[in-house]
């Protein structure tokens, strides 16, 4: 990768293209493996002081991203090859860890530390809604993030060997369970499992039952 050390955020989209978050020059990068292309997308972290993109989610229209170490996040149109905007989480926060978005492009969720936190972003108006359970408040961040069925947001923290599932409809956390995991798996349609790590061992977590 030209000019980054190192890769932390990776993601597939829909058509298969594997999207890449540099560190060190906040530069994205796409790779296509049926033509095995690399397309280099640029500084997206340009008139910031931000290093590196911490974490992206793709979908088939954007790339959202969280940085380090504005806490930042930017939005990034595929069609028109450019960024839409690049905005700050919180106040006070180092950086921005994790992040998902809904199918509707309407909410993303975002994860910030070096106190954790956690919101709810409604980019209709901007309201940002804190929705981390207070058990967490004295974690570092939540590493990464999952959302299953545009519903059910999958966190694991760090540094805890934690992990909950937050039921976005009823606005509360439902389940905790330990996890080494540093995220998550697919939903298996098939089955409704969700996949994780523990102490060596690769578990399930059925959505439904």
């Amino acid at each position: 990768l030209t000019n980054s050390t190192s890769a932390w955020g990776l993601d597939i989209d829909s058509t298969g293209t594997l999207w890449i978050a540099g560190t060190n020059s906040g530069t994205l990068y796409s790779y296509n493996p049926a033509f095995r292309k690399l397309v280099n997308h640029g500084h997206v972290l340009s008139g910031t002081n931000d290093t590196s993109i911490q974490d992206i989610v793709v979908n088939d229209r954007y790339v959202y991203g969280v940085t380090a170490y504005g806490a930042n996040l930017f939005k990034y149109n595929k069609q028109t090859k450019k960024r839409e905007f690049i905005l700050p989480t919180q106040k006070n926060k180092q950086y921005a860890k994790s992040v998902v978005v809904d199918k509707d492009n309407k909410y993303v969720y975002v994860s910030s530390g070096a106190t954790a936190e956690l919101v709810q972003w409604n980019l209709s108006n901007n309201v940002k809604t804190s929705i981390l359970p207070v058990q967490y408040k004295n974690e570092t961040y939540i590493e990464k993030m999952k959302l299953i069925d545009n519903r059910y947001l999958f966190t694991k923290l760090y540094p805890s060997e934690k992990a909950g599932v937050y039921d976005l409809s009823k606005k509360k956390l439902i389940k905790e369970f330990n996890s080494a995991s540093r995220g998550f798996s697919g939903k298996n349609e098939q089955t409704n499992e969700v996949f994780y790590r523990y102490e060596g061992f690769l578990y399930e977590y059925n959505v439904k039952t």
